[in-house]
Order: C-alpha cells, then structure tokens, then sequence
C-alpha cells in the first residue's frame, strides 16, 4: 500500500509548527470554524487565515476568514487559534440606528436584494470585500404595503429571517464569497452524488452510525405578518403520538403584508420541516474536497435489514468536520435525508 505524506499551507504557519486542525462546516450554523494548534505563528486577533491540507503536496483550501481568539497552552506550549469565516462579521454586526425614529427601512423589494442589502451593512466600510451572490429560482417583492423596519438586530439575524420565510438558505463558500439559494438539507430534484462509500470492509469507510427520528419532524407551521395577516399549512402523520397530534412551528415577520404571501411561507416550511429524519454519522479517510451541501452515496451492506441496512441511497451532506495533524487525517461527516 502506498504511503500518503500529509501535507498543508496555512497563512502564518511554517511546515512543521501545525500540531492539530479541526475544520467544521455545518448546514444549519450561519459560520465555519476552525481550530488550530500550533508551535509557532505570526497571526494574531483579526488576522485573515486561509487553510488548505491534503496529502503529497496536493492541497485543497478548506477554509478562509478571520482569527478570532488566540491561546497558549503550558505545558504543552502550544497556542490555539479559533478562526470564523467571512459570515462571521454579519453575525457580529448589530444594526443599531443612530436616531431611533429613523430606522432602516425597507418596501418594494425583492428577496435576493434584501439579503444582500442587510449583509452588506457589516461591511459598509470595506464594500469592495463584500462577494454576494443569489441563485434563486424565482423573485418575490416584499413590502408592498408599508415599510418593514430593521432596527436592534444583526445583519445575520435580519437576513436569515428573510431566508426561513422562503425556506432558502444563506452560506459563505471556502473563497469567502456569500451565497444565497434554494437549497434545503435533504436531496433534491437534480442532485447528483459527489462521493460513493460502502461501509463493508475493505473500504475507506472508518465507521457508521444511522440513527432514524422525529425530533426536529414539525408537521404544522403557523405563519404571522402585519395586523390580520396570518396562514397555517399542517399535515396528519400516523408516525406521531396521534393522527391529531402536531409539532409545529412559528414564523412571524413584518414583511409578510398579504395573504398569499403568509400561506406560500407556510407551505414552503411546512415542506422543509415535515419529514421523518434519517441521518448518518459517517467516518471516512480524509478527503479535504467534501464540504457540507454536497452529496454522498452510501451503501450499508452490513447493517441489518429494516434498520437502514441492505440499502443503497443517496445523502445529503449535512455536516462536516476535518480532523488534521500528527495523528492523521479523518473526515466526519452527518448524512440527512
């Protein structure tokens, strides 16, 4: 068997001085993180940081953004840093108007505007490092009615909102650039597997674990707007307590001015969240190209019939984590239907 030399290129960091990596993509987390360990660096608090690791010589970058909290370590002697990406500075960023009677305000608007128009609020002073891009299947225009205020709430906060009344999701991709699209965590129409395992052995399968519940299954969604405005989507399930039991959910904004308006955000979230949740822990030899919101097709040859096994089936990347350093290179990742 051939022998792989793990190799990386981290900013600040010579060959040599990393001792751990820990990398973390997760679908329903608005940041990626990063956790190094080191011997020595000349990064400090602020600083940008790219990470890119692999094996001989062949690196992928995994991560981009900025140093966030930095620590020593005695007696190891080891200084850890904590690195967020570009989200982080909307997530950081509270909007806050200088004159309280003179709020932000939006009316006439269209989703993918909104969006990006909040984000950029965290970076109105360095408009030029702002990477914004929707891909969204069709245009809603949002107060048609009266003017929605954003005041006392972060550019994250605002923008995500807008993003769960559509059911769409916001991300920023490892060069940094943000991304605002239909892309919901489970395989959909059109997706195509990015990577295949088989977890019976002999493969670079490490370990699995399914497990199949309800807990995050909400079967009802109820929807508030402006004064008078409300809609409810629901739907029965026989894998509940009873056919009249319901989970349900709250969204609530003062964009939403109509009734279609209020009755499409409930039907698009009550898609999204009533489902029966089958997830995967998966462990594989690294592999620095997988990322979250991409796609895997897994067999589970060993697992008992009736309980996830004997099947073959394509799933969604829901969460990722690449384990580097001296002690090897992992890739672990949640698998959601």
């Amino acid at each position: 068997m051939a022998v792989k030399e793990l190799t990386y290129s981290i900013t600040g960091v010579s060959t040599g001085d990393l001792d751990s990596l820990t990398v973390r993509e997760q679908y329903n987390s608005p940041v990626s993180s990063a956790v190094l360990q080191v011997t020595e660096t000349t990064l400090d608090m602020g600083d940008a940081i790219t990470i890119s690791i692999g094996y001989d010589a062949s690196n992928v970058k995994v991560f981009q953004g900025y140093v966030s909290q930095v620590g020593r370590n005695v007696p190891a002697n080891l200084i850890t840093l904590a690195c967020e990406d570009e989200l982080a500075r909307a997530v950081n960023f509270f909007i806050a108007s200088d004159d309280p009677e003179n709020p932000l305000t939006y009316a006439n608007i269209l989703s993918e505007d909104y969006v990006e128009d909040i984000l950029s609020q965290a970076y109105y002073n360095d408009m030029g490092s702002f990477n914004f891009e929707a891909d969204v299947p069709g245009s809603f225009t949002w107060g048609t009615d009266l003017e929605a205020e954003v005041n006392l709430v972060s550019a994250w906060q605002a923008a995500n909102e807008m993003a769960q009344l559509l059911a769409w999701h916001i991300y920023a991709d490892r060069n940094g650039k943000i991304w605002f699209v239909d892309r919901k965590p489970y395989v959909m129409g059109g997706d195509s597997n990015d990577y295949t395992y088989n977890e019976s052995s002999g493969t670079n399968v490490i370990s699995v674990d399914y497990t199949k519940s309800t807990e995050e299954t909400r079967n009802k969604v109820v929807v508030y707007g402006r004064p008078g405005i409300e809609a409810t989507a629901s739907q029965t399930r026989s894998d509940l307590y009873s056919a009249s039991f319901y989970k349900t959910a709250i969204i609530g904004h003062p964009l939403i001015q109509t009734q279609s308006q209020a009755q499409t955000t409930a039907d698009y979230n009550l898609t999204l969240f009533n489902r029966l949740t089958e997830s995967v822990n998966l462990s594989v030899e690294g592999n620095a190209n997988v990322t979250a919101r991409q796609i895997a097709e897994l067999t589970m040859t060993e697992f008992t019939s009736g309980v996830g096994g004997g099947t073959t089936d394509d799933w969604f990347i829901y969460q990722v984590q690449h384990q580097f350093g001296a002690r090897g290179f992992s890739t672990n990742m949640t698998l959601t239907k």
